[in-house]
């Protein structure tokens, strides 16, 4: 009986140290996928801050200008034109319309950047980088009779064009926004220290 004895108890302690093994291993194996895990919710909460904050960039840049295609519709349906000024009119519109699909095509590789690789540093001119957000936004100055006052030296800066854009557009739409009809918005970009 006691090899017998010597047998089961060897056998017994062979099974629970198989069962702690495994336990111990699966143990280690769920701590593993638990931090994977809280690794996997932090980046999802920063992917949808990043998401939220698009959102909000996209419908505040798009309003504006599908508002002045809008616009230029209602004045061309209500008028009564002569020919001259319905070409005009259409090449405004059509003009409106590119510029918004030139927007809408900057906003998105932005938003796709932003999403996925972060911002892309390169060197551009400021001057022409500010000209192309004015050519955008040329109706609401005109509208309101702005006179917009460039003071733009030849800056290179290193940063993310699309970015840069945004800002520089909000910036200036709430400058349009907030000045009376007939004043002036000085635009001022220059190397400083």
């Amino acid at each position: 009986w006691q090899g017998l004895f010597l047998g089961l108890t060897v056998l017994i302690a062979f099974i629970i140290g198989t069962f702690w093994f495994k336990l111990k291993k699966q143990i280690k194996r769920n701590k593993q996928q638990s931090a994977d895990l809280q690794l996997m919710n932090k980046d999802l909460m920063v992917l949808g801050q990043k998401k939220d904050q698009m959102h909000s960039i996209l419908g505040h840049d798009l309003r504006g200008p599908l508002q002045n295609i809008i616009y230029l519709n209602n004045e061309f349906i209500n008028s009564s034109l002569n020919e001259k000024l319905y070409k005009k009119m259409l090449k405004d519109i059509t003009e409106k319309t590119q510029n918004t699909a030139d927007m809408i095509d900057g906003l998105l590789l932005w938003a796709n950047t932003f999403l996925s690789a972060g911002l892309k540093f390169t060197n551009c001119n400021a001057a022409d980088a500010l000209n192309q957000v004015i050519e955008q936004l040329r109706f609401k100055i005109e509208k309101k009779n702005l006179e917009l006052i460039l003071k733009l030296e030849d800056v290179v800066l290193s940063t993310d064009l699309q970015t840069f854009q945004i800002v520089f557009r909000n910036l200036l739409s709430n400058a349009i926004k907030f000045t009376p009809a007939n004043k002036r918005v000085e635009v001022t970009a220059e190397v400083n220290g």
